[in-house]
């Protein structure tokens, strides 16, 4: 049953008259006939009962007329209330975000975008390390992650894009060992402590690869739990370690040996394939 026939039965009911129905609608008599004919084909019930002068509903005819404006009246609402929400209430969309200065400079550029596509979307940001982002996409608490590219989390029922490269950076301060040297090299700091970050926090693997192709091999290793203790043990000289060029900025008292292209990392975006809204505003961002 379409919604023009529902249309057409009802003006016929309430008309009582197949005549005025037609031109109230502004269709033909003979094809509101038709129409009328289709659906009592359809429910294999008999609507009306008619002679030359006369038109009455049949049993089945004032049940279907009392449902069927039933059923509008609740579309007229459903419309009423679509309405409301469009003028009131923003769509959300939750984006997880790495824990550091890695996304920062694409972030604001981002949001612009989305506005521009669509103001009623609102953004919320929720900064996290990379566990607290992938469980917060598996739990749908985010429809998005930004993140580094190097994440072992996410499989084939996520969708995956890369966003923008950054350069990779052996990180120390000044009052490290190796660096009263003056200007010193990577292989200046092969005795040195790495800080690695907690893997929970920071997935490892590839650090310890980075570190293999500048020629680093074994290296002493101090674990840090989070990102708080990796630069205060970075500002007191403890070691060094390996992060994208800008994580260093922050910090004045820091310096960086910026590495070749290949010990770069991509920012990648990551969302659930059934995600259609992130699917949409990435691929309007992305175009």
């Amino acid at each position: 049953m379409k919604l023009t026939q529902m249309e057409y039965f009802l003006a016929a009911a309430e008309e009582l008259n197949f005549t005025a129905a037609a031109k109230s609608l502004y269709i033909s008599q003979p094809a509101l006939s038709k129409q009328i004919a289709l659906l009592e084909e359809e429910l294999g019930a008999k609507l009306f009962l008619r002679n030359s002068r006369k038109v009455a509903l049949t049993a089945a005819g004032k049940q279907l007329q009392q449902d069927l404006t039933n059923i509008l009246h609740q579309l007229e609402k459903a419309k009423l209330h679509a309405a409301q929400i469009s003028q009131t209430e923003q769509m959300q969309f939750q984006i997880g975000c790495f824990d550091g200065a890695a996304i920062n400079d694409f972030l604001p550029e981002f949001y612009r975008h989305i506005q521009n596509f669509d103001s009623n979307i609102a953004i919320s940001l929720h900064r996290g390390n990379f566990s607290e982002n992938y469980h917060a996409l598996k739990r749908d608490e985010i429809d998005l992650v930004f993140s580094l590219d190097l994440d072992e989390h996410f499989d084939e029922s996520y969708r995956r894009k890369q966003i923008s490269r950054r350069k990779g950076a052996l990180i120390y301060s000044r009052q490290c060992p190796a660096a009263q040297k003056g200007t010193p090299s990577v292989l200046d700091f092969a005795q040195e402590p790495f800080l690695l970050l907690n893997p929970q926090l920071l997935p490892c693997r590839r650090s310890f690869e980075s570190l293999k192709r500048l020629g680093i091999i074994n290296p002493p290793v101090l674990q840090m739990e989070n990102f708080s203790t990796l630069f205060a043990n970075l500002e007191l000289g403890r070691g060094y370690t390996i992060l994208t060029k800008d994580a260093a900025d922050r910090f004045p008292t820091l310096d960086k040996i910026v590495l070749e292209e290949e010990f770069g990392v991509w920012v990648v975006a990551f969302w659930k394939k059934e995600n259609s809204l992130a699917e949409l505003l990435m691929d309007h961002y992305l175009s």
